[in-house]
């Protein structure tokens, strides 16, 4: 069955926004089983507006637009689609029921622009907006079954459920099976190396690599049974990379692994970067007990305990420093394990012998310290977030060889 998505906007066509609708429609469609063959964008011009429609009608089965359902006059996307339809529009009763109470809740009556976000053509049937005012719309156009939708991110991501049910009861779907293993640690390029021989010897099951700094995803699809039977050779080949095969944030994996266990944190070069991960989930009080941003040496010396002739014969960033701001943290907050970050992340400040993209890591717990020296020279905030994910992985390598 051939699918495509139309993205309606003069904003997407500029590039003054990242398209993340056709991702996350394309997401939602793929675990329906439905593939996206064809991604569209348009201005807000009829003329390109109908273009799209038109193509798309005629070559695909399962179309979705989502942009242009605004109030202003450049949302014309059911004007344009009653004009496709031969069709005149309507106000969707419901919608416009609580766009008028919201009105009169504060003394005031919707005006006829106002009232244009609330239209849909009157041979659709209208989707519920659960998050916003603009209802979307259901519709046949020739042979494709057409969805008009919002563009704004937050109400589309709420209206696609709703979609997927409709077209589940058109259409028979069987989702492909598949997993997503989130990793860190290894390049794409390694990865896929490491698994050559295991994607060989599967050919009846589909391998796909996406980087997204700090993490490589590798994404299987296939048959239920061969899913199940590859997966401890997957973490056979790249185990120690392996963050989860969910969504859940990697602070919250580590909560998790330390069982009841806190950790405390010493940042420098990024300053409160690591413990808002840890903290990304809710219930990280469980986990995280706290941290200290020591981006001075001063700091480093009250708070943490490291020593000034340290610093003056290592210097910050070094692994003597990063193991005192390990175990200076620790029993700071009395915590079992501590970790600690310090580098230098520029765009100035690097050296011939530490040149920016520096970053010496350390893990103290049990009366050890693990430390790892990182050298990453891309954009400050890449260093900062890659020396992050670094001490993180650090941290779930101690924890898992216990």
């Amino acid at each position: 069955m051939a699918v495509e998505i139309i993205t309606i906007g003069d904003e997407v066509c500029r590039g003054d926004i990242v398209d993340s609708n056709k991702s996350r429609i394309a997401d939602n469609l793929t675990k329906l089983g439905l593939l996206v063959q064809w991604h569209t964008s348009c201005r807000d011009v009829t003329e390109d507006i109908r273009q799209a429609i038109e193509i798309a009608t005629a070559r695909a089965q399962v179309v979705i637009c989502t942009g242009g359902l605004g109030p202003t006059t450049d949302d014309i996307t059911v004007d344009v689609l009653c004009e496709v339809l031969g069709s005149e529009w309507k106000y969707d009763p419901q919608a416009k029921a609580i766009l008028e109470k919201r009105y009169e809740a504060i003394g005031r009556e919707p005006t006829e622009l106002t009232l244009r976000q609330v239209r849909i053509p009157a041979v659709a049937a209208p989707i519920a907006n659960p998050v916003g005012m603009a209802p979307g719309s259901q519709m046949t156009i020739g042979n494709a079954q057409v969805f008009s939708l919002p563009g704004v991110p937050r109400e589309l991501e709420a209206m696609l459920p709703e979609v997927g049910d409709k077209l589940k009861g058109s259409f028979e779907l069987s989702a492909i099976p598949e997993i997503t293993y989130r990793t860190f640690g290894a390049t794409e390029s390694g990865m896929a190396k490491r698994l050559s021989s295991i994607e060989k010897s599967n050919p009846n099951l589909s391998f796909h690599y996406r980087a997204s700094i700090p993490e490589i995803s590798l994404r299987i699809a296939g048959e239920q049974v061969a899913l199940d039977n590859v997966d401890a050779e997957i973490r056979e080949a790249i185990g120690k990379y392996i963050i989860t095969t969910d969504q859940r944030p990697m602070g919250q994996v580590l909560g998790e692994i330390l069982a009841g266990e806190k950790v405390a944190v010493a940042e420098s070069c990024t300053a409160g970067l690591l413990g808002a991960l840890f903290t990304k989930a809710g219930g990280s009080s469980k986990y995280f007990e706290g941290g200290v941003i020591a981006y001075s040496n001063q700091v480093k010396i009250q708070q943490l305990s490291v020593s000034e002739k340290t610093l003056e014969q290592f210097g910050a960033v070094s692994e003597a420093c990063v193991k005192e701001m390990a175990q200076g943290v620790s029993e700071r907050f009395n915590t079992p394990w501590g970790l600690s970050i310090s580098g230098i992340a520029g765009p100035s400040g690097g050296t011939e012998e530490k040149p920016v993209g520096t970053v010496w890591i350390a893990c103290y717990g049990n009366g050890e310290v693990t430390t790892q020296k990182i050298f990453y020279p891309r954009s400050r905030e890449k260093i900062r977030l890659v020396a992050c994910y670094s001490a993180m992985a650090l941290l779930m390598r101690r924890l898992k060889s216990r």
